[in-house]
């Protein structure tokens, strides 16, 4: 299937500043993605949709497209992906005169994923009805959501109101998080929809390791991984 990949990755961060294009052990934080996607064995089209160019001419460098830059209006902290995704879905398949079946992103902050994990989210949204598929991991049970609490002024409160119930561990339901690995789309869904989610979304369960890079402990944690990995090969 004709198949777009859009790898987001805006200038502005403020944890770590310019933290798409950040250097870890080597390379710039964008091109853990560029390179998992370009070596991705099935047809497609890579896009780096960013609204800065030295960003732009970093992946234009490293071997995928990017012939516009992202409107400043769609590159604040309050924007959403799914406005991200319908403006490079749009813009792209006007600049290349195509259309596209499958609409996957790759978020750079989340540099670890593996081949068969895109593999099996797209078989997934091929062989169902599904507007789109997230992946997720399953949340520890002592980080349960009705174990969590807030607080209100000078009082500890539970998050929710079912949260003052007593649940035994074996009574508390797995929950899950996005872990940002994998997400893949239909393109009618990214044009129609201002949310990843629908009553008809998918999932696709990772066990494996993972990581969002949003702080400097981040890129610590993201480093030794590929120290591991190295280590591994001996």
């Amino acid at each position: 299937m004709d198949t777009l990949i859009v790898i987001p990755a805006r200038g502005g961060s403020k944890g770590i500043p310019l933290k798409n294009i950040y250097e870890i052990n080597g390379k710039p934080l964008i091109q853990y993605t560029i390179d998992f996607a370009k070596a991705l064995p099935f047809k497609k089209d890579i896009l780096v949709s960013t609204d800065l160019k030295k960003i732009a001419t970093i992946a234009i460098d490293l071997g995928v497209a990017c012939p516009f830059l992202r409107p400043p209006q769609l590159s604040t902290d309050y924007i959403g992906d799914m406005q991200v995704l319908r403006h490079s879905l749009i813009e792209f398949e006007k600049f290349y005169n195509k259309t596209y079946e499958i609409v996957i992103m790759l978020q750079p902050t989340s540099p670890i994923r593996f081949e068969y994990q895109v593999i099996s989210a797209i078989n997934k949204i091929s062989n169902n009805s599904f507007d789109s598929i997230v992946s997720v991991s399953q949340i520890p049970l002592n980080y349960h959501a009705l174990k969590q609490f807030k607080l209100t002024g000078d009082k500890l409160t539970p998050f929710t109101a079912e949260s003052k119930q007593v649940y035994a561990r074996q009574q508390l339901e797995k929950s899950y998080i996005r872990n940002g690995v994998v997400y893949i789309f239909k393109p009618n869904f990214v044009l129609n929809s201002d949310s990843v989610f629908s009553d008809n979304t998918g999932y696709l369960v990772t066990d494996e390791k993972y990581v969002n890079i949003d702080s400097y402990a981040d890129v610590d944690e993201f480093q030794k991984y590929l120290l591991d990995k190295e280590i591994d090969k001996i």
